[in-house]
């Protein structure tokens, strides 16, 4: 069976038609009524330029070079007055974190009560 060859025209016929009815915010059957359009030619058209819509986007991936570290990294690190250094990496437990730091700023105060 031989492959029919694309006509660039009809694809981008279709591509304005389908672009402006999007816009329109029309129903489909609307849409096509006041163009004089075949829903039938409407619906197949749109099947198909998503399906080469898809096709294309699959061929143009990319790949992107990716480091993987040996250490986690901290996200936030905490200096407190006295020098105490909290570091929270990602994906920290924000109850556990309050009380650590409810703790760390309790003592701080009484430490500088007592001076």
């Amino acid at each position: 069976m031989a492959k029919r060859q694309r006509d660039p025209a009809k694809e981008q016929f279709w591509r304005q038609v389908l672009g402006q009815w999007q816009r329109s915010g029309a129903t489909i059957r609307g849409y096509c009524a006041r163009r004089h359009l075949s829903e039938a030619s409407f619906h197949a058209w749109r099947r198909e330029l998503a399906r080469r819509d898809r096709t294309a986007a699959k061929a143009s991936a990319t790949f992107v070079p990716v480091q993987i570290l040996t250490e986690p990294m901290a996200a936030i690190e905490i200096v407190l007055r006295d020098g105490i250094t909290v570091r929270v990496g990602p994906g920290f437990d924000r109850p556990t974190l309050g009380q650590v730091m409810a703790v760390l700023t309790a003592d701080a105060a009484a430490e500088g009560a007592s001076c």
